[in-house]
């Protein structure tokens, strides 16, 4: 009897370590998938605020790249790879370097990169089916909807910044990105660069 015992006791650990984390609808843990790419244009709109919308292009391909492109008159780029982030401003001829552990929290378009297992460990399930989901912990909101399990838009609140919503268009799922799409060749006149130490 202690023998069936501890082979069911083993039996349940091993399923729990080894369990998925089920994000509660097929098309968010699809999205959320640790091997998830995606390529779009998008439009940025601002709720509750004047600001002119922001259009732009986005290329991710999970677990480590995201590449930010927006278009005039913000003209600037926004690169994460594996060890950096890079802010490019066009029209300043600059771009600014960050350790990418260090900063990677303070960019809300981080996000993205999350697995489900760590959309799971930082985020409460509000409400969420294959059309729409939305995301909550103590800092930011996120709402997600979908069209046949494809990303339509993303909506973002979070206290220091203001409440957003991206619509996607000619976007591109599950396609992989040639990581040379994600390094950083930018020609610009100042480079500033802030590691561990700065």
């Amino acid at each position: 009897m202690q023998n069936k015992f501890h082979i069911f006791f083993f039996y349940l650990l091993s399923n729990l370590a080894y369990a998925k984390c089920d994000l509660g609808s097929e098309s968010l843990n699809k999205f959320f998938d640790s091997k998830f790419s995606l390529s779009s244009d998008f439009i940025q709109s601002f709720v509750n605020n004047d600001k002119a919308p922001i259009e732009g292009s986005i290329l991710l391909q999970r677990p480590n790249y995201l590449k930010i492109t927006l278009k005039s008159p913000m003209n600037s780029e926004i690169l994460i790879n594996k060890d950096y982030i890079f802010q490019t401003d066009f029209d300043l001829d600059q771009t600014v370097r960050y350790d990418r552990n260090q900063m990677i929290d303070q960019i809300p378009a981080a996000i993205l990169l999350l697995s489900s297992e760590r959309v799971c460990k930082s985020f409460q399930i509000d409400t969420c089916s294959n059309e729409k989901c939305l995301l909550i912990n103590k800092n930011n909101k996120l709402e997600l909807v979908f069209f046949d399990e494809i990303l339509k838009s993303l909506s973002f609140y979070s206290p220091n910044f203001n409440e957003s919503k991206i619509n996607f268009e000619n976007l591109s799922i599950m396609q992989k990105i040639n990581d040379s799409a994600f390094s950083y060749n930018q020609q610009v006149t100042d480079l500033l660069i802030f590691d561990r130490n700065d």
